[in-house]
């Protein structure tokens, strides 16, 4: 299988919160890039396909769009420029939503 990343990944086991209008859930954040991060679940749930992630260590919240999943992993990308380990990175392809 051909890796279709733009960015390198990092290894990150860190606890983090799924909010949607309807609903909430803990998620364990497996890996980061400076474009998105790979989420597992306790098991597979009915997501839509733009959320908000809350990174439970420093409560920082992101707006995410997902891109795959399998069963209970979802691979996401994010909607605006992150800060990984004090280095700005760079804003991805993904339009942000409007109110």
């Amino acid at each position: 299988m051909r890796d279709r990343r733009r960015a390198a990944r990092r290894l990150l086991i860190e606890t983090g919160l799924v909010i949607t209008p309807s609903m909430s859930a803990r998620c364990v954040i497996e890996d980061l890039s400076d474009t998105g991060a790979r989420l597992s679940f306790a098991y597979a749930l009915v997501l839509p396909w733009r959320f908000r992630l809350s990174f439970e260590k420093d409560g920082r919240e992101e707006h995410v769009q997902m891109i795959w999943r399998n069963g209970a992993i979802v691979g996401v990308s994010f909607s605006r420029a992150i800060e990984i380990a004090g280095v700005a990175r760079a804003k991805v392809a993904v339009p942000a939503q409007h109110p």
